[in-house]
């Protein structure tokens, strides 16, 4: 039964007869270049643009709190009507009699 060592070690050895990929210069020499000479990109907005930009985020972050707003306060009433719902619902059965 082979061993995770064993099993290890031959897919080492499998290996040994791969020689390593070699990058030709003139492509080396054509990515440095690139990376040398790229001019920034900068985005530009008008005005118009950013108000959009911030009406958007102003109309988002208002949603999202009124929403957690809203969920909170119905989970608090869910609960109390869970509550009352047992509360019935046992007194109903206590009254009962055998």
């Amino acid at each position: 039964m082979k061993t995770k060592e064993d099993f290890i070690n031959e897919v080492f050895n499998s290996l040994e007869g791969i020689k390593r990929p070699v990058a030709e210069t003139d492509i080396f020499d054509q990515i440095q270049n690139r990376l040398a000479y790229k001019k920034p990109k900068v985005l530009a907005f008008s005005g118009v643009q950013l108000i959009r930009i911030a009406a958007c985020a102003i109309l988002l972050i208002g949603f999202n709190t009124y929403t957690c707003l809203y969920y909170s306060n119905a989970k608090k009433e869910t609960s109390t009507q869970q509550n009352s719902f047992s509360r019935d619902y046992f007194s109903y059965l206590n009254n009962i009699q055998l």
